[in-house]
């Protein structure tokens, strides 16, 4: 258990696993409780590099789900709104604002991607969808030349190619990527919120997303569910290895609202306080399963 910390410190994110083999990540905020040992990172974004550190390819492979395709924007339609507002990209974005919040937002964020020197890149995430399984050579140069601390997520069927990369990628080939989408490569194109906080990225990743929003451990509270959970034997094996150690085997998270680790489990919490409260709403002055 080296690879990772398994003290607790405000803001941490966790990893377990249900009785269904369904991956979830816990964000502990300043009071959530912590299995002891449980996989832990301060951003989700450490747990990909971690991920990928434990294989010999550039890219994360998985399936992809309707979580991803839901968020994809078509390049052409996009083009073709920069194209009548007299390629005036403000304006190209004040004629959204009659759609709804997030189809607004969507829009909007696949408007900048043709301005890429309007963007901060070095912080964001993009999705890229291909017009075939044959993806292009300028393209696979750039998966090629990607470094150590470059993040590549490729999503996968029998009829749609989507890449996810990190900031940097698209930073240094910013004018290939626009070229790739102006000649029709690059179909689909979607900015992620920012996958280190926002719970509805990270179902794309096929997680459970669990919060924790207080100051004390109360339990922890669903807020996003995958349409097509990641599971256990989806990662690799020493992921696996790490991931089986906090183990709800008597719970499904996709049945479970509300869950409270410290009822299944030992765990630490802030301080290495005793008093929490369960999911039915009771408080308690010590943890159970530290009983001796």
């Amino acid at each position: 258990m080296k690879d990772f910390p398994a003290a607790h410190s405000m803001d941490t994110q966790w990893f377990a696993v249900d009785a269904d083999g369904h991956i979830g990540c816990f964000d502990s905020g300043e009071g959530g409780a912590i299995p002891k040992p449980a996989i832990c990172f301060l951003e989700f974004c450490d747990f990909l590099i971690y991920w990928r550190s434990k294989i010999s390819s550039d890219a994360i492979e998985l399936k992809i789900s309707q979580d991803v395709i839901e968020r994809i924007v078509s390049t052409a339609e996009i083009l073709e709104i920069i194209k009548n507002a007299n390629y005036d990209y403000e304006l190209a974005r004040k004629r959204q604002s009659q759609k709804k919040k997030q189809v607004k937002k969507r829009y909007c964020d696949a408007i900048d991607f043709f301005r890429f020197e309007k963007l901060d890149l070095q912080v964001e995430f993009w999705m890229f969808e291909f017009a075939s399984n044959q993806i292009d050579r300028d393209f696979c140069d750039i998966l090629n030349s990607a470094s150590k601390d470059d993040l590549i997520i490729h999503f996968y069927d029998s009829n749609k190619d989507i890449f996810v990369l990190n900031g940097k990628i698209v930073a240094r080939n910013a004018p290939l990527l626009k070229e790739l989408a102006i000649e029709n490569q690059i179909i689909g194109v979607q900015k992620l919120e920012d996958v280190y906080l926002a719970s509805e990225s990270l179902t794309i990743f096929g997680l459970f997303v669990y919060e924790n929003d207080g100051s004390a451990p109360i339990p922890y509270e669903k807020t996003a569910e995958p349409k097509a959970p990641l599971h256990l034997d989806d990662l690799p094996e020493a992921l696996q290895d790490a991931i089986s150690w906090t183990w709800f085997d008597r719970l499904r998270f996709s049945d479970t609202q509300l869950l409270q680790p410290i009822e299944h489990m030992p765990c630490e919490t802030w301080k290495d306080g005793k008093w929490w409260i369960d999911v039915e709403g009771n408080e308690h002055e010590e943890h159970p399963h530290d009983r001796t």
